[in-house]
């Protein structure tokens, strides 16, 4: 687990349990690694944006406190750190805030100028355990290949066919099982989707492009695209030029509905 922190006015992190008031995190999980300064960039992006997050429980804070106190520290240094990463922001009891990020065995606290190596292996396995269980409860998407019906694998080839932002029956099929955590009772088949990607600006790909990408992922052994499923009301569908919803996928923020209503126009 990386844990690294960024405390806005103080120049020492909390010595006790019992300084840290609250652990929220973002209701963003990213699809890619980043390096340190990245990290932190993509963090002051989520607070931008208005990102929203959710409290995470008392007995987790107390894990993950324990887990840094009995950690080896050494000197600080920037470094690239893999997927998936977890956002979030540590209120202290003065009322403070701290910048968080985490990922797999390390603790870095920035304000300190520090690095600490998660050594021990029951430490190791709980952390690995927390953030998947993290994502699942909370991921909008179903995130590995793995998760989905072998029949939906087996048709793929008949997936991204065209541009038309209509859906056939196998991509329809496809993405119900891919957003199943976050569609409700809306179902793809027969609707008009868009397709963005957003990253430094804002792109409106298509249909072929979108399941290219899916395919070449699973080709490789990687991940499906991370995505956020935007459902769009009587008045959204008729003001984006008709489409029923968009995926907004390869993005390094949380984009509003609205901002997604205008690209489609």
């Amino acid at each position: 687990m990386f844990f690294s922190c960024r405390t806005v006015k103080n120049n020492t992190f909390p010595q006790a349990i019992q300084e840290i008031e609250e652990i929220w995190i973002y209701d963003y999980f990213s699809p890619g690694g980043y390096t340190t300064a990245g990290a932190y960039g993509q963090i002051i992006r989520l607070e931008k944006h208005n990102t929203p997050k959710f409290k995470l429980e008392q007995s987790d804070v107390d894990s993950l406190y324990r887990i840094l106190q009995n950690a080896s520290p050494y000197k600080f240094f920037h470094n690239k750190w893999p997927a998936p990463l977890i956002f979030a922001e540590v209120i202290l009891k003065d009322g403070q805030r701290s910048m968080v990020f985490s990922t797999s065995d390390m603790i870095s606290i920035e304000i300190i100028q520090k690095n600490y190596r998660i050594n021990d292996e029951n430490n190791k396995k709980w952390l690995f355990e927390f953030r998947d269980r993290i994502i699942k409860e909370h991921s909008t998407q179903l995130r590995k290949f793995d998760d989905f019906p072998k029949d939906i694998l087996e048709n793929m080839d008949k997936m991204g066919i065209d541009s038309c932002s209509l859906l056939n029956t196998y991509e329809s099929d496809y993405l119900n099982v891919k957003f199943q955590n976050s569609r409700k009772d809306f179902y793809f088949t027969k609707k008009k989707i868009g397709f963005v990607t957003w990253r430094d600006g804002n792109i409106v790909s298509n249909k072929r492009r979108y399941f290219n990408g899916e395919k070449d992922s699973l080709n490789r052994g990687y991940n499906p695209n991370y995505g956020t499923l935007y459902i769009f009301d009587d008045n959204q569908k008729e003001e984006s030029g008709g489409y029923d919803a968009a995926i907004v996928y390869n993005s390094g923020i949380l984009v509003s509905i609205k901002d997604v209503v205008k690209i489609l126009k």
